[in-house]
């Protein structure tokens, strides 16, 4: 059991890391080695975590984050009345609060 709470939170933190490295410099100026150093540890390692490589890194990283606005964008739509101009309000409160991309 610890094993895999272990490979959960090293898998987390790859992610984090290639999410903060790619808004930082974007696709193509970050390498696995990089987002290894950042991490801390041996960037064969990151096929461990991510067996498909930094595209497959980047894609799960622009799914999670892309998945994260939608939820913070649906939620006070969901909280709002049922009206359209509360729901328009709440889709615009949802979106500014958390306009932060990759």
């Amino acid at each position: 059991m610890t094993r895999s709470i272990d490979r959960s939170d090293a898998r987390k933190r790859v992610l984090d890391a290639a999410k903060r490295l790619f808004s930082q410099r974007r696709y193509n100026a970050v390498t696995l080695r990089d987002i290894a150093a950042e991490v801390g540890i041996r960037h064969i390692s990151l096929y461990y975590h991510v067996p498909g490589g930094k595209e497959a890194l980047f894609i799960e990283v622009t799914e999670r984050s892309l998945q994260h606005h939608y939820e913070r964008l649906t939620h006070p739509i969901d909280r709002a009345q049922p009206n359209v101009h509360a729901r328009l309000r709440g889709a615009l409160i949802g979106y500014f609060h958390n306009h932060q991309w990759i």
